[in-house]
């Protein structure tokens, strides 16, 4: 029998949910990294650049406002993940939909290095549910029957971890399937 995994959002000290307060930059300008940071393309998406998003630069910076975050993997947008030294390394002895990861200089608000974490940032590749959820044999409920009360994969899904980016349907879009 095959062993399924979904994550969970860690609820301690520097692992805050909703709004993440760090900004993916190209390179720190002082206070000025918040201008305009929603037009980058891992912020505004790939409708922008013709379908698909570019790489990203061989050079970024992760500005982050609270010195106290603390995780192995969290969404930067609804395009990009923050992934820990940790996390990286052991995705790496997986197959995962993740296509794109750089190294980026974790920083304070006033430029300098935070703590002695490296973090990666990692684009996925896009996967629709309809591409990887059994419908027939999976069962929605909830109060409004917009959750799954059972989730189940097509025979032919073929990845330990993947990124589901219409998943507004299950807890988190990033699941793990490694059995």
């Amino acid at each position: 029998m095959e062993k399924y995994y979904i994550m969970a959002m860690k609820e301690a000290q520097g692992c805050p949910s909703g709004f993440y307060y760090a900004y993916l930059v190209p390179d720190f300008k002082g206070g000025g990294y918040k201008e305009h940071y929603g037009k980058l393309p891992w912020y505004a998406g790939p409708k922008r650049f013709g379908g698909g998003l570019p790489s990203f630069p061989s050079e970024l910076d992760l500005i982050v406002d609270d010195e106290s975050y603390s995780y192995d993997v969290r969404s930067g947008s609804a395009y990009f993940y923050v992934l820990s030294e940790k996390f990286r390394s052991v995705i790496t002895l997986f197959k995962t939909g993740i296509c794109n990861i750089v190294p980026v200089r974790y920083l304070n608000r006033y430029g300098e290095v935070v703590g002695g974490e490296r973090y990666y940032v990692a684009a996925t590749e896009r996967i629709g549910m309809k591409d990887v959820v059994d419908f027939k044999t999976s069962k929605l409920g909830g109060e409004f029957g917009d959750m799954f009360e059972v989730l189940r994969f097509k025979e032919n899904m073929d990845y330990d971890l993947l990124d589901i980016f219409d998943a507004e349907k299950v807890s988190s879009p990033l699941l793990s399937l490694i059995a």
